[in-house]
């Protein structure tokens, strides 16, 4: 059961973490970071729940989840970082 509301939170705030970055143009290429690879992200979240429900070693899981949550912050770091460098880029005109 918290493994089910873990993915559905971290797919929330893969909604929200674009929207919260900045709206307008940049908008649609926040959610294309967000959603790149959506099948290496399932089956890293999905894997470690699915450890931890199956009882494998604890380590396995531990290893799913860090390389989730990795990907998870890595793309977060990325949207915020590439959407401030476009607002504080000079204007030429």
């Amino acid at each position: 059961g918290v493994g089910g509301v873990a993915l559905v939170l971290f797919g929330s705030l893969a909604y929200l973490v674009p929207v919260l970055a900045g709206p307008g143009s940049s908008l649609a290429a926040n959610f294309e970071r967000m959603r790149g690879s959506p099948w290496v992200r399932l089956g890293l979240a999905n894997g470690a729940v699915a450890a931890v429900a199956l009882g494998l070693p604890r380590a396995v899981a531990l290893v799913l989840g860090a390389a989730f949550l990795t990907d998870f912050v890595v793309r977060t770091i990325a949207v915020f970082t590439r959407g401030r460098s476009r607002n504080t880029s000079p204007s030429h005109g």
